[in-house]
């Protein structure tokens, strides 16, 4: 059982990078390189048929999701002492974490996606939301309608006239 808010399978296979090691120092100078993001904000990296983290968002997953600092993988030269901490995630377990940090964990989120193929690092921002604006999330992190319900809201004025309670809705 994960430790998520919403089951669901989180931690069915983790899928590999598959990065080569000039592919991975490419995407480890890329990552450096990128503006830092602002505090709460989480960046996950669209690879089409997983997702990815790095840096503290990768160890921010491995602590929710796993558990366990050993999912981590470490890119680039240097190790665990130097590399590039990295955690990969399924489609279905990247939804439930998205859930999660939004709804439970009012964190914003980043999802950055590959123009090019493996080895080209065009990176762009491609959706963001915040627990106030899920709206480009809502169709990855919704999809179930079991799992979350729409909010109802009923508005009830209990009133009193001649000794006799009366409600209107």
């Amino acid at each position: 059982m994960s430790g998520l808010m919403y089951d669901g399978p989180s931690t069915s296979e983790k899928p590999d990078l598959g990065l080569d090691n000039v592919a991975e120092s490419s995407f480890c100078q890329f990552f450096r390189s990128m503006p830092p993001s602002t505090p709460g904000t989480l960046r996950l990296f669209d690879r089409s048929d997983f997702f990815s983290a790095h840096g503290d968002d990768a160890m921010l997953v491995a602590n929710l999701v796993f558990k366990t600092h050993s999912a981590l993988k470490y890119l680039g030269s240097g190790g665990k002492d130097k590399g590039l901490p990295s955690i990969t995630l399924s489609v279905a377990a990247a939804k439930n974490f998205l859930r999660e940090a939004l709804t439970s964990r009012q964190m914003r989120v980043e999802i950055w996606s590959n123009a090019g193929g493996k080895r080209n690092n065009q990176w762009s921002m491609v959706k963001h939301a915040s627990p106030g604006n899920l709206t480009q999330l809502e169709d990855m992190i919704f999809v179930n309608a079991d799992i979350v319900s729409a909010p109802i809201v009923m508005a009830l004025k209990m009133t009193t006239r001649d000794g006799i309670k009366t409600s209107r809705s």
